[in-house]
């Protein structure tokens, strides 16, 4: 992607985060900002200059209660995205987009789901100390993940999976959506403050986005770009296990954010379901 328009998404990026950051302020709402977001906060004192987007955590219960707020406070230039309100969304976290923009992966474009500029929003849930009870949490996240990821696999791939193509075939849509529900409440149960672990569990593999709890506590206030904003407290132990030795440059040749994209500031995504990517 083009220096100049990565520079300019980040632009947008950093408008978004400020809005969100209004409504989640207004409401008593934490986020984090993680990922490579956070650790762009820790090293470059803002975006990783060849990132092109920004990542926030919440908390399951701040996740669901910003989801309950956000379209209504965030107006009509955003477009608050689930499973709930885009019937061709196929991610299991929910997102921000901006309308009237376009930023989408070529492969995907035949998936007609909102395609706009965005933010990902991801939950963190606590894991149970007990060893059972972590057991049985991991195996509802994969059931959980399994039946969610029905319409990813067949809208990203229609061709599919066979073997889940069979699962997603024998299991009646009632039963499926029943399961879901029962997995998530029982995923869900469990609070950072209450267990020595938490993870991200809609995304990455399960030992992958497991993190100490108390790496993210209060939050730390850090500058980031114009704005302060809040990433983990313990955000040394966060990005070295997230990153390992954090401070070191990525090679040169690693330095590229996502260049498999149609980015459009102007142009809805709905334009390029029409004409392609010219």
């Amino acid at each position: 992607m083009d220096k100049s328009v990565v520079k300019k998404l980040q632009m947008y990026q950093l408008q978004m985060l400020k809005d969100i950051d209004r409504v989640c302020k207004n409401n008593n709402i934490q986020y984090y900002v993680t990922w490579g977001s956070a650790l762009g906060a820790v090293r470059h004192g803002g975006f990783i200059p060849w990132d092109d987007d920004i990542d926030i955590s919440m908390t399951w219960d701040n996740y669901i209660r910003f989801e309950k707020i956000a379209q209504k406070e965030l107006g009509d230039k955003y477009f608050y995205q689930s499973q709930e309100t885009d019937e061709f969304c196929f991610t299991l976290w929910n997102k921000v987009r901006i309308n009237n923009t376009t930023s989408m992966e070529k492969h995907l474009r035949h998936i007609k789901c909102h395609y706009g500029i965005c933010m990902d929003i991801f939950p963190i849930v606590g894991v149970p100390n007990s060893a059972i009870k972590r057991l049985i949490q991991k195996l509802q996240i994969l059931i959980y993940r399994i039946f969610s990821y029905e319409r990813y696999l067949t809208n990203k791939n229609p061709e599919g999976n066979t073997l889940f193509k069979i699962i997603y075939g024998v299991f009646p849509k009632k039963f499926k959506e029943y399961i879901k529900n029962k997995c998530l409440k029982e995923i869900t149960k469990y609070k950072i403050n209450d267990c020595d672990e938490c993870i991200e569990f809609l995304s990455g593999s399960y030992n992958k986005m497991l993190f100490k709890s108390n790496m993210f506590g209060n939050g730390k206030k850090i500058l980031f770009e114009d704005m302060e904003v809040i990433i983990p407290e313990k955000y040394h132990e966060y990005l070295t296990r997230c990153y390992g030795d954090y401070m070191v440059l990525p090679p040169e040749e690693d330095r590229i954010g996502h260049g498999d994209a149609i980015v459009d500031f102007d142009k809805s995504y709905e334009y390029y379901w029409e004409n392609g990517d010219e």
